[in-house]
């Protein structure tokens, strides 16, 4: 059994209140006081938070399990079969379905009226968060009902009422679809681009966002409020339009606050609230960001994916938060703790949140003159294929890669490397003036044989910073505060 094993990473995964119910769940088929599945969880549990390597021979000598391979296989069922019995009534859509099923058996037991008592709680709750296109299945289930009963008198017009809210329900869930899809293409688009820098990229973003917007209108439903908000805060965003995307945002959390059914555990929330901390960032709101940040890390998750989300949102604002206030003490203790969720989670995080908390865990550890560890986080994103990741990550990457050679002094490395650097950037039509200031500014001391001139490279791309568009790329790697910082240590 090695470390990767399927069932070692499925019980890594859970967070801790699912791991009290799978105990509960296993400690209920105890045998004269002994379970070989209780046992074998709670042997990987404590190998996984160890991080020890789990092997057969490891498991033989700590248990009396015989067949271990019969075990793990039952182990996996059995922890799959709690975790959906641990979120059933959690979430909408397994209410739905439970009191759907409830009803089918039911029908198949010939209760139409019990039936139909279960199927008008799966419909309120449908129609509570707005599932439209679940309302048509749910409105037919419950016509078959009212067949059943074969009520003379009130069938001809449950039957007319039943067909006017599946035409209804069909008709909603195609214009969420349509403007779900438009939001969609906003967001796929600012993934692949970044934030714009320039005129043109601004221009571009703006016709895209004018084209999918079309499909956005004003509509009364909070999930199409939600959309809207949502699309217009990304698109503000990704145009450098920090105060509207922070207003949007507010408006997002806005919308959930005054609706609970839709804040609970929801990822929804985790967004809308996200969303805010990094529009309250741009626009220097600090007591604003501190205030959520510590409402994001304390919301409460039920689901493994939002636990992830939160985490993965909470330490990249996290972050930048304690990078604007130089606190490295700070900086360095959070480097070590997301140092631990990545081992243990890496393979579930969000790809490109992933490569963002990389390209800072990578910044904090340059900034602290620890070129070796800045080095090993940068080349997990040199090594990621190019074609599929962001490319002003890259494009950071790449730059980055470039100060750490001028910091360990390889001038003949340094040499290849700008050039390559430079045709790299100008393949990808991302060679900005700021990042050609900061290729000719070393090339320029290096001609010159100073290799430790921080000031001379300061001086020389200062002004080039001073351009609105350009300070974006401070937002991944500050060059301006870098060669000041290194400047000062000398």
């Amino acid at each position: 059994m090695k470390k990767h094993d399927d069932l070692s990473i499925l019980i890594n995964s859970l967070s801790k209140s699912e791991k009290r119910y799978v105990v509960l769940s296993l400690s209920g088929n105890l045998r004269k006081g002994k379970s070989n599945l209780l046992e074998l969880f709670k042997l990987i549990d404590v190998l996984n938070q160890s991080n020890r390597i789990i092997t057969a021979e490891n498991i033989a000598d700590k248990t009396s399990i015989k067949h271990l391979n019969a075990v793990k296989k039952q182990l996996k069922e059995t922890v799959l079969r709690s975790l959906r019995a641990f979120h059933d009534g959690m979430n909408s859509r397994w209410r739905i379905d439970k009191y759907r099923k409830n009803c089918e058996i039911y029908m198949s037991k010939r209760l139409p009226r019990l039936a139909l008592k279960e199927i008008h709680k799966a419909i309120q709750i449908a129609f509570t968060h707005e599932l439209d296109f679940l309302l048509s299945e749910l409105q037919m289930l419950r016509l078959e009902c009212h067949k059943s009963l074969f009520n003379l008198a009130e069938l001809p017009g449950e039957i007319e009422a039943s067909y006017s809210a599946i035409r209804r329900s069909q008709e909603s869930a195609s214009e969420f679809f349509k403007r779900k899809e438009a939001f969609e293409v906003l967001r796929a688009n600012f993934k692949a681009r970044g934030v714009a820098r320039t005129r043109q990229e601004i221009s571009a973003n703006t016709k895209l966002y004018d084209r999918a917007i079309s499909n956005i209108d004003s509509s009364e439903k909070l999930s199409h409020k939600y959309i809207i908000e949502e699309a217009r805060s990304i698109h503000f965003f990704s145009i450098g339009m920090f105060e509207e995307s922070y207003q949007c945002s507010r408006a997002m959390v806005g919308l959930l606050e005054g609706h609970a059914e839709e804040k609970e555990s929801s990822t929804q929330y985790l967004t809308a609230i996200y969303n805010l901390i990094v529009g309250a960032y741009f626009t220097d709101r600090m007591d604003d960001v501190r205030y959520n940040l510590q409402k994001m890390k304390a919301a409460k998750t039920s689901l493994f994916t939002d636990y992830l989300f939160q985490q993965e949102r909470y330490f990249n604002i996290a972050f930048n938060v304690y990078f604007n206030n130089q606190n490295m003490e700070k900086l360095l203790g959070l480097v070590s703790e997301f140092s631990d969720l990545f081992k243990k989670v890496e393979q579930h995080m969000d790809r490109e949140f992933r490569l963002i908390l990389i390209g800072q865990c990578a910044n904090i550890c340059l900034f602290t003159n620890d070129v070796r560890s800045s080095k090993s986080w940068n080349n997990l994103l040199l090594l990621e294929s190019h074609t599929k990741i962001r490319r002003d990550i890259i494009s950071t990457a790449l730059m980055r890669d470039l100060i750490i050679t001028f910091e360990e002094k390889k001038q003949d490395l340094l040499l290849y490397k700008l050039k390559n650097v430079k045709q790299r950037l100008s393949s990808k039509r991302r060679l900005y003036s700021a990042e050609l200031a900061v290729i000719k500014a070393i090339k320029e001391i290096i001609d010159k044989g100073l290799m430790e001139s921080n000031i001379e490279i300061l001086e020389k791309i200062e002004s080039v910073f001073e351009d609105e568009q350009n300070k974006r790329i401070l937002d991944q790697f500050n060059y301006l505060r870098y060669f000041r910082t290194r400047q000062e240590s000398f």
